[in-house]
């Protein structure tokens, strides 16, 4: 490896075991120098392969675990068994309380973080089960001499051992300021002692109880620019991840706050542990605003079916920010091609917070168990850009092209979106969205969804936002609550300007053609004939030829300007989203035309004027009607004009003084379009003998 890992003089990268080297320094610059063949990492550490980087760094209790420290047991009922820190996964070494709302701590050897380090976390895992009826446990940290349980209480429902952990990221509970390098030492006032956790029943047994210091830096200390190199078959085979004490699995266990671009990872290979999986990164906090951008994933990843918080992405398992919705974290010009399988997963992310994607593309499959999404499995506050997907989604609970399940606490959209995969599992399916609470605009859906309960929709499955401009055209099959569009409409969105028109099946009760239960629905119509439905909770419904005329939807309102028209030949002659669906773009509109005031009015002729004020995008033919009522009955010959050019023509054989109508048209391929009636009299006519007779006079 060369250079010096500063931001000008960036470490380079010239193997992959100089990638390993990064767990060295890995709060420094990186960059790749070539192409990286990882493909010896499937031998490394029998099998287990490439040894993820991060935290950073992690810092764990000096001495052996297994003897060093001291459990403290209260109130203290026998018989205990407390001898055993950091061990295997048996009842016999487990730790345990026999009696109710008890309370184990292990007195640590201390720790040694380096000096200068700051935003400094701490994180307890531990291994439970229940005995006997379920139980709640809490992690708890002893600062100062006194106890603090974390605020997150796991429910114990299972009779085989599960993770749990507790977070004090960035704060000592004791003070509620950031922690100080002394006291995560063990020096000084409000220092941290012991770490250990509570149970509110005698029937939980822990094992594995174990602390981890981690340490979070801004984005100016790190970065990794592929510089257009690739790094190919790398492995990692770490299913006990996590019970190692680590984070999660991916080249970082745990990034934090840089930027990652121009990176391509082909042909990956990665099995994970119960903590996120990705493959750049298993976390990847947003500390300051930061992402990733312009960089490629190829190739297989997969993570535990359950629980399903575990989440797996193809660049990353999970996305999160610890200081404030303004500290983003950003995805842009990403592409992914992938085999994932876990649950809570996402082609690119499997679940965020605080992130937004731009113009990303996924494809590939993913199998998993709630939360699937072709671009995101959960996403927390977070908007969608230019994005689009053809994986194909297998989930049992809220599954989508796009995303499984989407939560919006305010002022977040998805825009201008499509996903072109089928989409099958049980409840809450959507050719785009499973679960929606954004608002969504201009987007569309072509995949087939499949479901064997309810909430089934072409393109979402359960939805509280509002969806504008949007349209679904695969076929939507559930129990219950199926629609073309929507399987459930829900809360205070509104439905406008949309349309399906797949098959929609069910046997239960509500069954739409557009909407399948509740909904607030303006100018939206779903085909009647395609779908087999005659009915719909919202929306009005046309037939297949009806749905193929402009004029339904131009009638109703709809912007054939700028976001919707119909081409010949495209989206099978269905309204398509103009520069979205491939091959829409905006051919010739209908012209517009002034009709200006006539000149030269005589008794027997006039001059009919006008200008054409768009031609609609090719040359038109323009003249004008004309009569003596608005139904005209003359038509003029006509000539050709472009946008702001005018046109006159001459009539003759008027009636003198008598009141003529006329109106300009302009006609092109499209159709024709109308100036405004206006009218004029002609002059009376000369009266000879009278002007004789005066003259005389």
């Amino acid at each position: 490896m060369t250079g010096s890992g500063t931001l000008v003089d960036p470490y380079v990268i010239w193997n992959v075991n100089d990638l390993q080297d990064i767990e060295l320094d890995p709060l420094a610059h990186y960059e790749l120098g070539q192409d990286i063949d990882a493909s010896a990492t499937v031998g490394w550490h029998a099998g287990a392969g490439f040894y993820p980087i991060g935290p950073f760094p992690i810092r764990r209790p000096t001495g052996d675990h297994s003897s060093a420290g001291v459990w403290t047991v209260f109130p203290a009922a026998p018989p205990t068994k407390f001898d055993k820190v950091d061990e295997v996964i048996t009842d016999e070494d487990a730790t345990y309380i026999e009696s109710a709302n008890g309370t184990a701590l292990f007195t640590i050897p201390a720790f040694s973080i380096p000096a200068g380090s700051t935003r400094i976390g701490i994180r307890i895992l531990s291994r439970v089960r229940k005995t006997g009826a379920d139980g709640k446990i809490t992690t708890v940290l002893q600062v100062g001499g006194n106890s603090y349980g974390d605020t997150t209480t796991h429910n114990v429902g299972q009779v085989t051992y599960s993770d749990k952990s507790g977070n004090w990221v960035g704060k000592n509970p004791a003070t509620g300021l950031d922690w100080t390098v002394d006291q995560i030492n063990g020096i000084g006032a409000n220092a941290l002692e012991a770490i250990g956790f509570k149970t509110s029943a005698a029937n939980v047994r822990v094992t594995q109880c174990r602390a981890t210091v981690f340490q979070s830096v801004p984005n100016s200390v790190q970065s990794f620019d592929g510089k257009g190199h690739k790094i190919s078959d790398l492995h990692i085979n770490r299913p006990s991840f996590h019970s190692e004490g680590a984070w999660g699995v991916g080249i970082y266990s745990e990034w934090c706050g840089g930027n990652v671009s121009n990176l391509e990872m082909e042909n990956v290979d990665i099995i994970g542990s119960d903590d996120p999986v990705g493959a750049f990164a298993s976390v990847f906090f947003g500390t300051e605003s930061c992402g990733i951008t312009n960089s490629k994933v190829s190739g297989s990843i997969t993570g535990p079916a359950a629980p399903v918080w575990n989440h797996v992405g193809g660049f990353i398992g999970e996305t999160y920010n610890y200081h404030s919705a303004t500290e983003r974290v950003t995805l842009s010009d990403c592409e992914a091609n992938v085999i994932l399988a876990g649950a809570s997963i996402g082609g690119m992310v499997g679940r965020t917070r605080w992130t937004d994607f731009n113009s990303c593309v996924t494809q590939g499959t993913i199998n998993g168990v709630d939360n699937c999404g072709g671009i995101a499995g959960e996403h927390w506050d977070g908007s969608f850009s230019q994005c689009h997907s053809s994986m194909t989604i297998i989930a049992d609970d809220y599954g989508g092209g796009l995303a499984g399940y989407l939560v919006n606490s305010g002022g977040y959209s998805t825009t201008r979106c499509y996903a072109t995969g089928n989409v099958s599992g049980d409840d809450n399916l959507g050719g785009l969205v499973g679960y929606n609470e954004n608002d969504i605009e201009q987007c569309y859906a072509t995949g087939n969804v499949i479901g064997t309960g309810s909430c089934v929709g072409g393109l979402i499955g359960l939805n509280g936002g509002n969806v504008t401009d949007c349209y679904a055209r695969g076929d939507a099959e559930g129990v219950s609550a199926v629609g073309g569009l929507i399987g459930e409409h829900w809360g205070p969105g509104t439905v406008d300007n949309c349309y399906s028109t797949g098959l929609v099946t069910g046997v239960g009760p509500n069954i739409g053609g557009l909407i399948g239960a509740d909904s607030v629905v303006t100018d939206s119509f779903w085909d009647t004939v395609t779908s087999g439905q005659a009915a719909s909770a919202g929306g009005t419904g046309k037939t297949t030829a009806e749905m193929k005329t402009a004029a339904t939807f131009t009638d109703a309102g709809w912007d054939f300007a700028t976001i919707w028209t119909i081409c010949g030949g495209v989206n099978n002659n269905y309204p398509c989203l103009v520069g979205l669906t491939p091959s829409c773009v905006l051919g010739p509109v209908i012209p517009t035309v002034t009709t200006n005031p006539a000149s030269a009015i005589g008794h027997i002729s006039a001059i009919l004027n006008s200008l054409l004020d768009d031609d609609g995008g090719e040359a038109c033919e323009c003249g004008f009607e004309w009569g003596l009522t608005p139904a005209y009955g003359s038509v003029t010959p006509t000539q050709s004009r472009v946008t702001g050019l005018s046109s006159s023509q001459i009539i003759y054989g008027l009636f003198p003084g008598t009141t003529y109508h006329f109106r300009a048209f302009a006609t092109n391929s499209v159709g024709t379009g109308y100036g405004a009636d206006k009218s004029f009299i002609s002059t009376p006519a000369f009266n000879r003998a009278h002007a004789l007779s005066r003259e005389e006079i």
